[in-house]
C-alpha cells in the first residue's frame, strides 16, 4: 500500500470515528438551571482544593446564577468554562460519578504528583 493510500485510509477511519462534529453539544445558556447549582458547587469544592484554574469560573456560574444575571451575562460566564464542562452538565448524574474517579485518582492514585501533572 502506497503512503498516500494509507493516508486516504487513515482520513476516512478517522472520519468514521470522529466524525464532523461533537456528538453531544455543550450546554448552553438557555439549558443551565438550577438543578446543576449543586454539582456546580461540588466541583467548586473540589477545584478549590486542587487549586485548579476552573474554581473562580465555577464560582463566577453560580454568582451570576444567585444574582439573576440576564442571559447575556450568564451567556459569557458559561461561555468560559472548559466546553468539557458543559458537556458532562448534560448528564449531572454520570459527571458527578465521573468527578468522584477524578478525585479518587488524584488522592489515592499511584501515580507521583510529578508524573500527574
Amino acid at each position: 500500500m502506497d503512503e498516500e493510500a494509507a493516508t486516504a485510509r487513515i482520513a476516512r477511519r478517522h472520519a468514521q470515528i470522529l466524525g464532523d462534529a461533537p456528538r453531544i453539544e455543550a450546554l448552553s445558556i438557555d439549558e443551565y438551571s438550577a438543578d446543576l447549582d449543586p454539582l456546580i458547587r461540588q466541583m467548586i469544592a473540589i477545584n478549590q482544593s486542587i487549586d485548579a484554574r476552573e474554581a473562580d469560573l465555577l464560582t463566577d456560574v453560580t454568582e451570576a446564577q444567585a444574582q439573576g444575571q440576564g442571559q447575556g451575562d450568564m451567556s459569557a460566564v458559561l461561555a468560559r468554562l472548559p466546553e468539557i464542562i458543559r458537556t458532562m452538565m448534560r448528564h449531572p448524574a454520570l459527571f458527578a460519578r465521573q468527578t468522584d474517579v477524578g478525585v479518587t485518582l488524584l488522592t489515592q492514585g499511584k501515580l507521583s504528583a510529578r508524573d500527574r501533572n
